[in-house]
């Protein structure tokens, strides 16, 4: 079982940075001209540094000197000539180092991502139902890529402070390694200061993000049109402020406090940081006037100073930046770790669903389920069998656990107890790829996107189109006569290939919720299945609409396998096969007349809908 991860976990130094070389190693397998070019980058980006460095540090001490050493201002000023043409030269290559990063680093960044939403794709569904992993899922995503190259730069920015340092200490030591000894063990001290900056920030970060999140819901309640009908029916005004000014100010009370502490530490942190100037101007000073140290190699300590104090600066925070990296990728790493276990590498290698035309049998034997983090059983020993191009219909209360078998039965869990079989094979020996691909499903919480009705309803159906004997547009016309959707779509401003939302298009249209469900419902049939899942196919539709969408079912049975959960009663009398659920518990299976003669629940249930159309039997 993997750890939960704690908003306040640290990562020693010692694992932090073994950490950032294999998001170094990473980069190299996507793009290996990236890393050479900012190696390279990094090593001789600091050379125009320190000669520039070097140079104004000559003018200093030849103005200091005078004509008294030097026969014509030409020989004092031309440092600065030098110096020009150092930064013309460095000003060109970052220019060009600028266009090499933008290139590859969004072509890393792209590559990674892919690869996350690749991994997310596989991840069981389990996983998103696990309240401990909920940060994981969502940051881990969000954090992979610009993250990794992020981390790896800070290891090659290191290498370029590291050259720096090194080089600015050779130019200062050549005048007095001693107190060049003791300013790098000053600024050494510093490390622990920058590092608790850090870790407040982090932490705070860490502990306020639900609330961020509380806050933007509350801040953004009256974005979408639906929010606002209903925020003025119900005076939700006044609720949603309240609510967003409760998180804003506890935002900013641990925000401000956070401030208090990290200005506190910054200034400390700062007179640490002039404590070797100051020393450094004291000493020198003692030693020109003592005779000691020339009042030309005073200048020339006093130029190089300020850049070696922020190569050893930026050295030190490195190490910081090496840690602080580690931990906030955390989550990413933790989210590549994720093992499937319905989507593994193997999946490839299982066996095909073969497409029957007489159907398929589905068995669930002694089938149990509880989803992760809780106790109770949501199904409870459910068996039945299914044979070949069946009518199924599913019925029960809400919260029965119709919408879970069906989970269960295109594999999008595996049951907690049981096994479910395909043609007598256990589910779990085809390839899920496979199975997905046998179904067309109508989801009970449809999705909708905002692209036109023509590709919302076409959408994954690339693997299919090789075996199916309609053209596309057939296809495409029929799933819009069966789910009733050509009623409206034609009706569009630009026919089928209108967009169904005005986020990305001013011209888009804004459907109805019964619509929507059309769309989805249009996707199912579009899709060449050999078994039909409706969840509620008539939930926001009306009667009409109902009427027709049921009859192009009933046109299919025999067809391909049929499962339809509903609580329209009425609908399951011409089913092959009735379920029905009470408390995760299946109390009756069979055919309308079978129930209702010998199952007093269904009868007392079916009287119930039928009473209220004036029908008595």
């Amino acid at each position: 079982m993997r750890r939960k991860l704690s908003h306040n976990d640290t990562i020693p130094i010692r694992e932090a940075v073994p950490l950032f070389f294999s998001s170094l190693k990473r980069i190299c397998q996507v793009n290996r001209k990236y890393v050479l070019f900012s190696f390279l980058y990094s090593v001789c980006g600091i050379i125009p540094v320190l000669l520039n460095a070097f140079a104004v540090s000559v003018f200093n001490q030849r103005i200091i000197k005078g004509l008294g050493e030097y026969a014509h201002y030409w020989q004092a000023y031309y440092p600065l000539l030098v110096t020009f043409a150092i930064m013309v030269i460095y000003g060109i290559w970052g220019s060009v180092s600028v266009y090499f990063d933008e290139k590859y680093r969004n072509k890393i960044t792209s590559y990674l991502l892919r690869g996350s939403s690749s991994k997310a794709a596989a991840i069981d569904l389990a996983s998103f139902d696990d309240p401990e992993f909920f940060n994981l899922i969502q940051k881990g995503w969000s954090e992979d890529g610009a993250m990794l190259v992020d981390n790896a730069n800070v290891t090659l920015e290191m290498i370029m402070d590291v050259t720096g340092f090194i080089g600015y200490t050779s130019l200062l030591s050549y005048i007095d390694w001693k107190v060049t000894l003791v300013f790098i063990a000053l600024r050494v001290c510093l490390y622990p200061v920058n590092n608790r900056i850090y870790r407040l920030g982090y932490r705070l970060n860490n502990r306020l993000a639900e609330e961020r999140r509380r806050e933007q819901c509350f801040r953004n309640f009256f974005s979408t049109k639906g929010n606002v009908a209903e925020g003025r029916v119900f005076d939700l005004f006044d609720y949603a402020q309240d609510n967003y000014q409760a998180s804003h100010r506890k935002i900013y009370k641990a925000t401000f406090l956070h401030k208090i502490k990290t200005n506190a530490v910054d200034l400390l942190a700062y007179a640490l940081r002039s404590l070797p100037l100051a020393v450094g101007y004291i000493y020198f000073s003692i030693c020109v006037y003592k005779g000691t140290v020339s009042l030309a190699n005073m200048a020339m300590y006093v130029a190089l100073y300020d850049g070696f104090i922020n190569q050893v600066y930026n050295a030190i925070n490195g190490l910081s930046s090496i840690r602080g990296y580690a931990e906030r990728s955390r989550y990413a790493r933790e989210f590549q770790t994720i093992k499937p276990g319905i989507h593994t590498e193997e999946d490839p290698l299982k066996d095909k669903v073969p497409d029957l035309p007489e159907g398929h049998t589905v068995e669930f034997r002694d089938v149990s389920f509880k989803y992760p983090g809780t106790e109770k059983n949501v199904l409870e020993k459910v068996s039945f069998v299914v044979r070949g191009n069946e009518t199924v219909s599913i019925i029960g209360a809400n919260g029965a656990g119709k919408t879970t078998l069906i989970c269960l039965l295109m594999r999008l869990y595996d049951p907690t107890e049981g096994i479910i079989l395909l043609d007598g094979k256990d589910l779990r020996d085809y390839s899920a790829e496979s199975l997905y691909g046998m179904f067309g499903v109508l989801c009970q919480d449809y999705c909708n996107y905002a692209v036109s009705a023509r590709e919302s309803i076409t959408l994954s159906t690339e693997a299919a189109r090789e075996s199916i004997t309609l053209s596309a547009e057939d296809r495409l016309a029929y799933a819009l006569r069966a789910s009733t959707a050509d009623k409206f779509v034609g009706a569009l401003k630009n026919g089928i290939d209108t967009p169904l939302s005005k986020d990305f298009d001013p011209d888009g249209a804004e459907l109805s919720v019964g619509q929507k469900q059309r769309i989805a419902l249009a996707r199912a049939y579009y899709k060449k299945a050999q078994v039909l899942i409706l969840d509620e196919p008539s939930a926001s539709i009306d009667p009409q609409a109902e009427a027709e969408i049921y009859e192009a079912v009933h046109r299919q049975r025999g067809k391909k396998g049929i499962w339809l959960i509903t609580h329209r009663l009425s609908s399951c009398v011409q089913s092959d096969q009735i379920l029905l659920f009470q408390d995760g518990k299946l109390i009756g299976n069979g055919t309308h007349s079978q129930l209702f003669n010998g199952n007093a629940e269904y009868k007392r249930m079916f009287l119930l809908q039928a009473q209220k159309y004036g029908v008595t039997s």
